[in-house]
């Protein structure tokens, strides 16, 4: 009776917590943040389900902005997530264009020349183009109020964070970067703290409450 009970909550999703994302992010991050309601600002978002930091709260009843400069994806994001905003472009510093790289394995699409290298091999190189590059600031200038800022941009992080005026500071940031590379001491000048750890992402959380 109890394997039944207990294979019944696993198809109903009762006391199950379920992660999208790839070390479960999505988990550690829900203490520190509204439990519905809340907006998020999603940088390289690459998929509106698979390997996503912000699809469970999608599902919690949040919405956002979220951006990847690969063209395929907007399509997806109307059928799946039709209340956030998809924005096709690229974020760095510099403005103009630069060639972004696009491999059989979507998810490691790159626009950093030192990770098509090294992703070669692992996936196949399938096509590159010019996408648009431009900054958070200019992307985020209407936003007044963010609870969790996602980046994921494929070896260009630190220029992500460096393309934002902080003009409104996310409660929690989570970034594919390690304690004490360049993107944490970045984050740690800005007023953030460390306060989760996963396989390929650090969590950050504002110390200005």
């Amino acid at each position: 009776m109890s394997i039944i009970k207990a294979l019944i909550k696993l198809i109903l999703g009762r006391g199950v917590y379920r992660s999208y994302s790839v070390s479960g992010e999505d988990l550690i991050i829900l203490p520190f943040l509204p439990a519905k309601g809340g907006f998020y600002v999603d940088v390289g978002c690459y998929h509106p389900i698979l390997y996503s930091n912000t699809y469970r709260l999608y599902r919690n009843g949040w919405k956002g902005i979220v951006i990847d400069p690969n063209r395929r994806l907007g399509r997806l994001f109307r059928i799946f997530r039709p209340l956030d905003l998809f924005i096709q472009a690229a974020i760095g510093r510099g403005g103009g264009q630069r060639t972004y790289f696009q491999f059989k394995d979507e998810s490691y699409n790159t626009l950093d020349l030192a990770c098509v290298e090294k992703y070669k091999l692992k996936t196949k190189l399938i096509s590159s183009y010019p996408v648009a590059i431009r900054s958070l600031t200019e992307v985020l200038n209407d936003i007044n109020h963010i609870d969790l800022l996602n980046v994921d941009a494929e070896g260009l992080d630190l220029e992500v964070l460096q393309s934002y005026d902080w003009r409104v500071e996310p409660r929690v940031i989570i970034v594919e970067a390690m304690p004490g590379s360049l993107v944490s001491k970045f984050l740690d000048g800005k007023g953030y703290e460390l306060i989760g750890l996963t396989r390929l992402n650090s969590i950050f959380l504002s110390k200005n409450g």
